[in-house]
């Protein structure tokens, strides 16, 4: 499972964890682990990544940028939306037993990766370390 600041920091030249975060990608490529990204993620990072382009006068770069994220990381998405009924409870109740670390976004990764039986997340968020059941990669 690969998270929302792994796939900003790997099309944003200028952010901070974007070599580490390319690093990741290629290990995770190299070693044949099934890459997982949900549809909820992809859309934060989109949202992310056009909200700091826009607020750092780069907004006319943002279709490019975007374009390299959807198009390297299309054949990835796992798509979610029939799934939202049965486990909408279990998230808004992750994100308060977690007393507001998790965001709602991150709690449905742990709620998924749970119901899922998946292991690994891809991230830089700590808030994924104190979640029993995942172990967070970096």
């Amino acid at each position: 499972m690969i998270d929302t600041n792994v796939l900003v920091g790997f099309v944003d030249k200028g952010d901070k964890w974007h070599k580490r975060c390319v690093d990741l990608i290629s290990r995770l490529s190299l070693q044949g682990d099934e890459v997982i990204i949900l549809d909820v993620v992809m859309f934060e990072a989109i949202s992310v990544l056009a909200k700091r382009f826009n607020e750092k006068g780069r907004g006319r770069e943002i279709g490019e940028v975007i374009d390299k994220l959807v198009n390297f990381f299309f054949r990835y998405i796992t798509w979610t939306g029939e799934m939202w009924g049965g486990v909408f409870d279990l998230v808004v109740e992750r994100v308060k037993l977690s007393e507001g670390e998790l965001n709602f976004n991150d709690a449905f990764v742990c709620v998924f990766c749970y119901i899922n039986k998946v292991e690994y997340v891809a991230s830089f968020d700590r808030d994924f370390d104190k979640v029993l059941f995942i172990k967070r990669i970096e």
